[in-house]
């Protein structure tokens, strides 16, 4: 007979592959980053990676314990202990599921934290999600305080263009010169200012103080040097440039970088950091895009690997790698295209890294590529107001069909204006939806139900969604352990019948 051990061994290998099998709805995860805001679809899942010890900063030698926190009642982590080293990269996905909501809600804004009392680290990540069929990811400086806010954001942020330092952090010597490699990049046809803002240090001279570039589908990619020198005083300075669209009031036509200068401390005795940019970026038409995969290597002289996986696949000239020989303190740089080829979409583009081999320490970086995301954000604005006040379609289509008929015929970044007016349309026509009254609650089906009242139910629905999705789970892993101990139960039977197991 299968003893009462062997049972719960089967019992819980079967609730595991349970568990795989939907967590696996999942598909690929994006990386931790500050101000990360996206979109999950009705009955699914999104996941935000979290590498260990890597996202805590600390790259120095040792095991140390850290604590990770979520604030948000939509995902499936509270509070999660981890203890690891810098030779044992631990990856724990954070989960943000969609089930038992309705096309439209917002979560309020979250927290993710990474402490580590011995360390000395405290870092905090800012974020928000929104149940949509438009997918969306958008990393926003803004500082949203509800619901409305996180909606907004996603709502606003096209992602026309994206800057980011090659190397975010530098470490150098007292008066020593260092320079920082700002990248640009846009396939719309943009003018942008650049201007190092205020660093807060006297101590701190950056050069040049401002530029201006001008980006284009036939020269979407730029590359601008910050040149400073490291002063006496040892600490850890930063400077900040802020990049902005001329003619351009949108909060989509501003984007910010950091560079952080460590001046007179160790430089990591180990390890690897890699970078990919651009982060988020949009095109109009299906277009190759151009990327920059960077690792630097703080060890010894190591061989690394590449793999590159993307959802949906789509063409890319980045080839797998295997012995890539980086030496020690410098950095590897491998450029290469995506090419989109589905309007409407978003493709999530996931490389991951293996030093020593691909059973060696395994770390991953993420970007986000989509198409036509002027159009979607402002599809899933106008389908937000209509299932607010159903009785507004009319004007919201009208607004939209308005907009519509320029933005096909226009070129990529032609019409900002256009798109700033209808966004304020929509802005008004959202309000007086919120105003009327008129608001629909959702049904069963994450629809709408016409001429019912979302105050007649004023509950919280991230809750409820919460508990909908934990029940059903609840009530699948009974199913499956009530099936299991019945076909035990006859196993026994069939065994103490004919002296023979047939289970």
């Amino acid at each position: 007979m299968i003893s009462i051990s062997g049972k719960l061994v089967l019992i819980g290998s079967l609730v595991l592959v349970l568990l795989i099998g939907l967590s696996a709805h999942s598909g690929q995860a994006f990386r931790l980053t500050d101000n990360i805001y996206f979109t999950v679809a009705n009955d699914t899942i999104r996941c935000i990676d979290i590498i260990l010890p890597d996202d805590s900063g600390f790259l120095g030698l040792g095991e140390y314990e850290y604590m990770i926190t979520c604030t948000s009642n939509w995902s499936d982590l509270t509070e999660q202990i981890v203890r690891t080293d810098e030779n044992n990269t631990v990856l724990i996905p954070i989960c943000f599921h969609g089930f038992g909501r309705a096309d439209g809600e917002c979560s309020p804004p979250f927290r993710i934290g990474i402490e580590s009392v011995n360390l000395g680290v405290n870092k905090q990540w800012n974020g928000g999600v929104c149940i949509s069929k438009y997918m969306d990811v958008d990393i926003s400086d803004e500082e949203p305080e509800d619901e409305e806010d996180v909606r907004q954001i996603l709502s606003g942020n096209a992602d026309i263009f994206d800057i980011g330092f090659s190397a975010g952090t530098m470490y150098a010597d007292p008066g020593e010169d260092v320079t920082f490699s700002l990248m640009v990049e846009s396939y719309a046809s943009l003018t942008i200012d650049l201007d190092v803002l205020d660093s807060g240090s006297s101590d701190l001279s950056v050069s040049p103080k401002g530029e201006t570039i001008e980006t284009s589908a036939a020269s979407p990619y730029h590359t601008i040097h910050f040149g400073t020198q490291a002063p006496n005083q040892v600490g850890e300075y930063s400077f900040e440039v802020e990049a902005k669209v001329r003619g351009c009031d949108e909060g989509t036509c501003t984007r910010k970088a950091t560079a952080i200068l460590v001046v007179g401390g160790d430089e990591p005795e180990t390890g690897f950091i890699a970078y990919l940019f651009p982060r988020n970026i949009n095109v109009k038409e299906l277009e190759p895009v151009h990327y920059t995969l960077t690792i630097q290597n703080y060890g010894a002289s190591e061989m690394f690997s590449t793999r590159i996986d993307m959802s949906p696949v789509t063409d890319t000239t980045f080839m797998w790698g295997d012995n890539i020989m980086v030496l020690g303190g410098s950095n590897y740089t491998n450029d290469f295209t995506v090419i989109p080829d589905k309007a409407l979409t978003m493709y999530e583009i996931e490389i991951t890294i293996f030093q020593g081999g691909r059973d060696g320490v395994e770390k991953k970086v993420t970007s986000t590529l989509s198409t036509n995301e002027m159009l979607t954000d402002v599809m899933r604005d106008a389908e937000y107001i209509k299932g607010l006040d159903p009785s507004l379609s009319g004007d919201v289509d009208a607004a939209l069909n308005d907009w519509r008929s320029n933005y096909d015929d226009s070129g990529y970044g032609e019409g900002l204006d256009e798109y700033s007016s209808l966004k304020d349309s929509l802005s008004e026509l959202r309000e007086e939806a919120e105003e009327s009254g008129n608001q629909p609650a959702p049904d069963d089906n994450g629809g709408y139900v016409p001429g019912a009242s979302s105050d007649d139910d004023d509950t919280d629905q991230g809750e409820q969604g919460s508990w909908l999705w934990a029940i059903g789970i609840a009530v699948i892993i009974v199913v499956v352990i009530v099936v299991v101990f019945i076909l035990l139960k006859k196993s026994e039977t069939k065994e103490d019948e004919h002296g023979e197991r047939y289970f």
